[in-house]
């Protein structure tokens, strides 16, 4: 039995491919012998399932916040950061228009801190969760102190695909959502 979605083979009994984490509903499980998908008489069995868009992403991160353990998908940990990142960069548009009024500039400068301060404990739990995701220790996130070399290298890793299989830090994400 073949996956509808990338075509590995797949267990018969499996409700989810293991490979590309595609939830597998009733008739979507194809065989290689009787593909319906291949003939165009036959309509397609695959069913959509309803995807997290961004913002459900972006709080999951928030209600997991404090968490450390387990894992985090790529999309949930870019998601957080493309969030955050039009966050920011609204506050300092902000910030950067209101320079002639001292009150309105300190308000954002405040404002800004204080976002600054909010999201730095979720954007560790949740960079945290992604190195876990990829099999990589949270220690390597001192990383970070090394000027630049540093920076790159945690980017890298967050930019790699999750392990596949179950890690020491749990199932793999693709498969539990």
């Amino acid at each position: 039995m073949n996956c509808t979605k990338c075509k590995n083979p797949i267990n018969h009994t499996a409700t989810v491919c293991e490979w590309c984490g595609y939830e597998l509903l009733p008739n979507t499980v194809n065989n290689t012998v009787n593909n319906p998908i291949n003939n165009p008489a036959t309509p397609n069995p695959v069913q959509k399932i309803k995807q997290k868009n961004v913002f459900e992403w972006y709080a999951k991160c928030w209600r997991q916040w404090v968490d450390f353990s387990g894992r985090a998908r790529r999309t949930e940990f870019w998601s957080f950061a493309l969030i955050n990142s039009l966050i920011f960069f609204l506050l300092l548009m902000l910030l950067g228009s209101t320079a002639d009024d001292s009150t309105s500039e300190d308000f954002f400068a405040i404002l800004f801190f204080i976002y600054l301060f909010l999201v730095f404990v979720p954007s560790l739990s949740v960079f945290v969760r992604r190195l876990h995701d990829t099999g990589k220790s949270a220690w390597l996130l001192l990383l970070a102190l090394i000027p630049f070399v540093g920076g790159v290298i945690l980017f890298i890793f967050a930019l790699l695909e999750s392990e596949p299989k179950t890690n020491k830090w749990g199932n793999n994400p693709k498969i539990d959502s």
